[in-house]
């Protein structure tokens, strides 16, 4: 009879390598599920049907919880990039389908995922991160030991930033619901315009805000805009001397509620910078009508050019913005019939 005499080895997370998420996820509890019945997993039903996984949402899952997670993970860039198409997934699909255990686990284990990636960051930057490792052992009903070898980075390049968060006493409208008290007039055209989030200050002049959003409706319903995957947001932003940011990275569309005229500005940001497609009076603009737009408009608006440093946005898309902003404002809003 073979004895194996070697002391198994506890498994401790190490933030500064890659973490086996085998070693702290319970992957063989889905492996060897058996699939005649529903999986049930933080909320989440999966059903396997040859060699794809069929995952839903379970009757009481809560979807304001991902918005959370996924705003919380905006503060973070690279995070950010990572795993932005998972949550634009889980956002917007009914129903996720994949054949890769992999990306099972990270769509069923989303937020523990989410929470290693931030500690890993703080880890390497020298900050805190007990909160993080706190709630990985909430969510994962288990204490996780940790090893001590480091290899942080001392650095100041940590900087976060509340822009793309929403405000605590703002009033919002997002895809799986909306703030108390928010006008009923104001929900009915937030439910037409189906963008990500809609965030307003918590006072705000309701006429003139339905006035705006109508606009911003007819806008896009004008021009046939279908991709709407951005979030707007109106908050004062004087410290940033602008009237209006659009934050590539996040898609949010930022408008100092004091200059709400410039949202069509950042809206030709958006249609730039993820090259959406749109029409005018039944004319496709593509990527190459832009390019002709921008070349043809170039001088117009040269002298426009200034502090967009915290943007980062080039000057072709500067260009653009002026453009498609003056557009809406002579040719498209002028013709509309209240």
């Amino acid at each position: 009879m073979n004895t194996n005499i070697l002391r198994e080895e506890k498994y401790k997370v190490n933030l500064s390598q890659s973490i086996e998420l085998e070693k702290i996820i319970d992957f063989e509890k889905i492996i060897k599920h058996d699939f005649s019945k529903k999986l049930v997993i933080n909320g989440f039903y999966v059903e396997k049907k040859e060699n794809f996984y069929f995952i839903n949402k379970g009757r009481f899952f809560d979807n304001n919880n991902i918005f959370n997670i996924y705003n919380l993970i905006k503060n973070y860039s690279d995070i950010f990039f990572k795993y932005k198409d998972l949550f634009s997934k889980l956002l917007e699909d009914k129903t996720i389908i994949t054949s890769s255990i992999n990306s099972l686990i990270s769509y069923l284990y989303y937020e523990v995922i989410a929470f290693i990636e931030i500690a890993i960051y703080k880890h390497k930057y020298d900050l805190d991160n007990s909160i993080e490792k706190e709630k990985i052992n909430a969510l994962l009903g288990k204490k996780i030991e940790y090893s001590k070898k480091q290899n942080k980075i001392k650095t100041k390049e940590y900087v976060k930033t509340k822009l793309t968060q929403r405000t605590v006493t703002a009033k919002y409208w997002n895809l799986s619901g909306c703030s108390n008290k928010l006008d009923s007039s104001v929900i009915n055209i937030a439910n037409n315009l189906k963008i990500r989030e809609l965030e307003l200050p918590r006072l705000y002049e309701k006429n003139k805000v339905i006035n705006l959003l109508s606009n911003l409706e007819y806008v896009l319903k004008t021009l046939n805009i279908k991709n709407r995957k951005f979030e707007l947001r109106f908050k004062k932003i004087g410290l940033y001397k602008k009237k209006g940011m659009y934050l590539k990275n996040a898609e949010c569309l930022i408008v100092d509620p004091r200059y709400s005229e410039t949202l069509f500005h950042e809206l030709g940001h958006f249609i730039h910078e993820t090259n959406t497609i749109f029409f005018i009076n039944g004319k496709k603009i593509t990527k190459a009508s832009r390019k002709k737009i921008i070349k043809d408009n170039e001088y117009k608006y040269q002298n426009q050019l200034k502090n967009h440093k915290v943007e980062e946005l080039d000057s072709d898309s500067e260009i653009f913005a002026y453009w498609f902003e003056d557009m809406i404002k002579n040719d498209i809003l002028n013709n509309k019939t209240n």
